[in-house]
Formats: structure tokens, sequence, C-alpha cells
């Protein structure tokens, strides 16, 4: 590279502004811009010591692809953790024999005061529960007195089923990685919402010159090859 290519480099990396480098580095004020232009586009020299100068200060171009790979492939559904757990179902049984499964509780329970030989205190809390206990059976007599056909939902058999939940720690880890860029709770349960880090790593792609747009000069007015010069320069600033 020649002198003004290498102060170019330099001064280019200070900004990432092509048109004020090349000024900067010594190029002709009327012709910066398309000075600036060959030699982010055409000059392989330049290029090499703008990405060698980019891996040892930033972000690598495999970096940023692999982490545009993550955004691209980030769902909800790697938020959610399915996984077995006990459930006591419900199930459906006559009045009747409600009131006598109850009965057979006060029977065992005063059978267990009696054999356990509660505390004063231990006992009143026994009275108290076994009074609560007769209160019920009598009013669901009177109940199924009223209805025959009365029937009550208590539990059943313990099942296995299915549950859903947030991975909680994956989110939060996504977030503080640029993933996730909001992750909140509102009065209808947890928001989540995507973090649009492309748009950055775009800009680091394209300073990095992994990709670009080929653009024939010579089919266009110096009007039209500025204002296209410009919007390539934006989109390294």
């Amino acid at each position: 590279m020649t002198v003004k290519q290498k102060r170019f480099v330099e001064e280019y990396l200070i900004d990432f502004n092509g048109a004020a480098a090349a000024r900067r580095a010594g190029y002709s004020e009327s012709t910066a811009r398309q000075t600036a232009y060959g030699l982010l586009q055409e000059n392989e020299e330049v290029k090499a010591a703008i990405q060698k100068a980019l891996d040892e200060q930033a972000m690598s171009k495999g970096e940023a692809m692999r982490r545009l790979t993550d955004i691209a492939q980030t769902r909800l559904n790697d938020y959610f953790i399915v996984r077995q757990v006990k459930q006591v179902t419900k199930v459906e049984k006559p009045l009747a024999e409600v009131i006598a499964t109850l009965e057979t509780k006060v029977v065992f329970e005063d059978k267990y005061a009696a054999a356990a030989e509660l505390s004063e205190n231990e006992q009143k809390a026994h009275e108290s529960a076994q009074t609560q206990r007769r209160r019920e059976i009598i009013r669901l007599q009177l109940e199924l007195q009223e209805n025959p056909d009365a029937t009550r939902m208590v539990d059943g058999p313990t099942e296995i089923v299915e549950e859903v939940v947030l991975d909680l720690p994956k989110l939060v880890k996504d977030k503080r990685n640029g993933l996730i860029k909001t992750f909140k709770y509102n009065e209808f349960g947890p928001v989540v919402e995507g973090y649009p880090v492309d748009a950055a790593l775009d800009k680091i792609l394209h300073i990095h010159g992994a990709y670009k747009t080929k653009i024939d000069l010579s089919t266009l007015s110096d009007e039209q090859a500025d204002a296209l010069l410009d919007k390539a320069i934006a989109k390294l600033n």
C-alpha cells in the first residue's frame, strides 16, 4: 500500500466515513467520495488492512454470521419447557358415598386421638376439627333428603400430566446476549419480544465486506453516483 492508502485505513477506522477519511488522508477534496468508494470496494490491500484491524479490535465476520444465525433461529418455542407433573384428578361421586366417607373419617380420627395421647392443645384442635366434620355430615344429609340424586366432585386418583413452563434462565441469558429485547410481566402474564440485533450486525457485515452490492458507475450520472456512494457510506456509519 502507498503512504496515502495506509493513512486512509487509519482514518477510516476512526469513524468509518469513507469520504472524510479520504480527505484527511490527503486525497483530493473534489474526488474524495469516488476515491473512498474505489479503496473500500476495489482495493484488496486496503480491504485486507481494514479487515485485519477489525478482527483485532472487534467482532469477526464469522462471529457476526454465527450471531445472525442465532437470531434467525430464535423462536418462541425455544423458551418453553414441557415437563411431567403429578396432578390430582376430580371425580363425581353420589352424595351418599361422600357422606359415608366423611363418617368413616370421623370414626378414624377419634380412634387416632385416643391412641395418640394428645396434649391439651392438640385435643382441642382435634375436637374442633371433628365438630366441623359432623356439622358437614348433617348439612350433606339434609341436602340428600332434598335431592336423592345429588352428587359431589371429589379428589380422585393422581395422574401424570404434561405441563408447559417458561425457561426463565434461558430467557434471561438470551436477553443478556442481545437475542431478546424485552422480557417482563403484565396483567396477562409474561411478555417476550425479540430484539432486532440483525440491523446492527448487518452494519458490521457491510464494514467487513462480507457482502456488497455491485454498482457500475459508468452507467450513472455524477449526481446518481454521488447519491449511491452517500447511501453506501451511510450504511457504514
